[in-house]
């Protein structure tokens, strides 16, 4: 089986994306992280009344009146179109409401990896190093990083960028002459 197979090196449970810098604008899904998400509020709060207190902040948006996590109506990302940081920006959200949905898409980001990674080693028998999420470029990916860093083999991360233009690359400009770096535990690996 490919688990067994010594020329496999690694496998990256997911490329370049997370929950933090996708969308997630299928009905189905979104109704189901904003459900999980109420559950995780009520875990962590207990109440409405303490929710409110905890996200309360002046000049910006805390919990509204027609929100709450008893009833499983408190917001998470809209219609998940948007990804996150941007819809809280645009919402005017709280600090400590936007801390609530990171460390809770953190926690479900979490549990999947966990999850696929037992399935791999632990079903299928992979013996070869497994890195939660080859985790590119994006602005929050520290927040999923710092929270992943120590239950895998190894963390990846790189960028793309067009020498000697930095990010020459976009809509329409093609990309020629690019490198892409990628840092293992400190370590750096040049591909040209």
């Amino acid at each position: 089986t490919a688990a067994e197979d010594p020329a496999l090196m690694a496998i990256s449970l997911s490329n370049e994306l997370t929950i933090l810098n996708g969308n997630v604008s299928d009905p189905y899904d979104n109704a189901t992280l904003e459900s999980m998400f109420n559950y995780w509020l009520i875990d962590k709060y207990g109440t409405r009344e303490k929710l409110s207190k905890a996200w309360n902040e002046e000049g910006k948006q805390g919990l509204s009146e027609d929100e709450s996590c008893e009833n499983g109506t408190v917001d998470l990302m809209g219609d998940g179109s948007k990804q996150i940081i941007p819809y809280y920006e645009q919402m005017n959200y709280s600090s400590e409401r936007y801390n609530d949905a990171v460390r809770f898409l953190c926690d479900v980001q979490t549990n999947y990896y966990d999850k696929m990674s037992d399935f791999l080693k632990n079903e299928l028998g992979a013996k070869c190093l497994i890195t939660p999420c080859d985790m590119g470029n994006s602005y929050n990916h520290n927040l999923v990083l710092t929270s992943l860093i120590n239950n895998y083999d190894f963390m990846s991360g790189h960028m793309y960028k067009a020498h000697p233009l930095d990010f020459a690359y976009g809509a329409g400009t093609g990309l020629t002459g690019w490198t892409s770096t990628a840092q293992t535990l400190g370590s750096e690996l040049w591909r040209v």
